[in-house]
């Protein structure tokens, strides 16, 4: 679950120390390697691979759990160093040194499903292939330097978010492995994030995958009943609360929505196993760094916009940390913005800390802006933004970025107005208010689509004079116009 708004604070350890830990883990670290490359010679009829299938697998990423003592190893499979697209051979350890679980998607046979060695096409020539398929213009395409040797990195130029990258891959496709070009692209004029793989011999597009998760794909309007969030159970209890005494007017947990129940004042949510210094620290030392809702977990903002840029109006808690901002749901969203920023602080900060306790950590490849020397990659908090692009007609829809350990993620939340628009009464007071209001069916002539809004004007409230089912819905000739 990352971007570049907190400065990068360093934790400055002695040497001798630092030395012993390095020497330690990687003692422990060969001992249980070695455990699993072992496993994996020794059960490799149960596992259907042959001693071919794994000669060249390397190592994608390891940790060790602190709270069950298990090591996960996640291998890699290479054919003469070039990676196969997604197949990993996972094997958990536990803390007596017996492995527990294994989980396989080695490509079997591999030796004898791949043909083609070199490429035929250049990584630009794939990268322009795939500009051309997503419709964007070829003619920005510039090499930078590569952070590696295997790695070819493109300008972001006017096409992409970010630079451009692509790298040989082989992608399994039906019965064959392909060699392939694995490119990732985030196209301007879009949230998507595509990670796709071009066949490196016909420039085909062989497999691709959308790293943006949206919580409607298509933008389907949500009724106001709609409950579009699975539910979680069983949450474990959380640490006792650190002292500074952060107040947070939200709707906490389990309850997910306005819809679902009342706003509190919580007192002190911050677990503090999982964020030891409370959720507006980055430094590691006792006392916020801010009183906005930006920490070490995530930073939070409106971006009404839609310039994925903080705006600088950050709801501010003061050197208290009172987050209590109003909300009426009678307003429009952006007249209570605040509360909805403060929401969406509390429960990302939330998540993180319930997650922490079943072993997303920071070696797992949580998001921490800082990692307090604990392992994995720090300058990853969340970047969250609150009713984004609202003022550019985004609405009914939500989604996450997704980006490997140390870069930063997102998570974008629209304003959610459903199938509902609103007709306002300003009086008599005694019917003042806002009403919802739905699109009229069938039937009606096009005289009762309004499509130029707002509109402002004397309204009459109708009667047929027929009570079945009531007199109002004008079902029946209208007696009082």
């Amino acid at each position: 679950m990352k971007k570049i708004f907190l400065n990068l604070f360093h934790l400055c350890l002695l040497w001798s120390p630092l030395s012993h830990y390095a020497q330690t883990t990687d003692r422990i670290d060969s001992d249980q390697v070695r455990i699993a490359r072992a496993y994996i010679h020794e059960h490799l009829n149960e596992l259907g691979l042959s001693p071919g299938d794994t000669t060249a697998m390397s190592i994608n990423d390891m940790y060790t759990d602190k709270s069950s003592g298990i090591t996960r190893i996640y291998f890699l499979q290479r054919y003469k160093g070039v990676p196969v697209h997604n197949a990993i051979l996972n094997i958990n350890i536990d803390k007596t040194g017996d492995v527990f679980f294994a989980g396989n998607r080695f490509v079997s046979g591999l030796d004898e499903k791949i043909e083609i060695l070199a490429p035929k096409i250049s990584p630009d020539e794939a990268v322009r292939s795939l500009i051309v398929r997503l419709d964007l213009p070829t003619h920005d395409i510039r090499t930078k330097p590569g952070k590696t040797e295997a790695k070819y990195v493109f300008d972001k130029g006017m096409i992409a978010r970010e630079d451009i990258t692509a790298q040989l891959t082989y992608q399994v496709q039906e019965e064959k492995v392909l060699l392939a070009w694995d490119i990732l692209l985030a196209p301007v004029g879009s949230t998507d994030k595509w990670s796709t793989r071009v066949d490196a011999i016909t420039g085909e597009i062989l497999d691709e995958h959308n790293w943006t998760i949206y919580c409607l794909p298509h933008e389907i309007p949500v009724g106001e009943s709609t409950n579009v969030c699975e539910e979680l159970h069983d949450m474990t209890q959380l640490s006792k609360p650190v002292s500074s005494l952060p107040h947070y007017n939200v709707w906490p947990y389990p309850t997910a929505s306005p819809n679902h129940g009342p706003r509190e004042l919580v007192i002190a949510p911050v677990d503090t196993i999982a964020s030891p210094y409370g959720w507006h620290d980055t430094n590691g030392y006792p006392g916020a760094e801010y009183t906005i809702t930006r920490g070490n977990n995530v930073h939070a903002f409106q971006d009404r916009q839609g310039t994925n840029q903080s705006s600088n109006d950050e709801p501010d808690g003061g050197t208290n940390l009172l987050f209590d901002f109003p909300f009426d749901p009678s307003n429009e969203p952006e007249e209570y913005v605040d509360a909805a920023v403060v929401n969406l602080f509390y429960w990302i900060n939330f998540m993180h800390d319930y997650a922490y306790h079943f072993g997303f950590d920071e070696a797992a490849g949580n998001f921490q802006q800082n990692n307090y020397g604990k392992g994995g990659l720090g300058t990853d908090q969340i970047k969250a933004m609150t009713q984004q692009g609202a003022n550019t007609g985004n609405e009914n829809n939500a989604y996450y970025i997704h980006a490997n350990d140390g870069a930063i993620s997102s998570i974008r939340m629209y304003e959610f107005r459903g199938t509902k628009n609103f007709l306002t009464v300003n009086a008599p007071a005694e019917i003042s208010g806002r009403f919802k209001t739905s699109f009229p069916s069938a039937g009606w002539g096009a005289g009762a689509y309004v499509t130029d809004v707002p509109v402002s004007g004397e309204v009459i409230l109708v009667d047929d004079g027929i009570e079945n089912p009531y007199t109002t819905d004008a079902c029946e000739q209208i007696i009082n116009a």
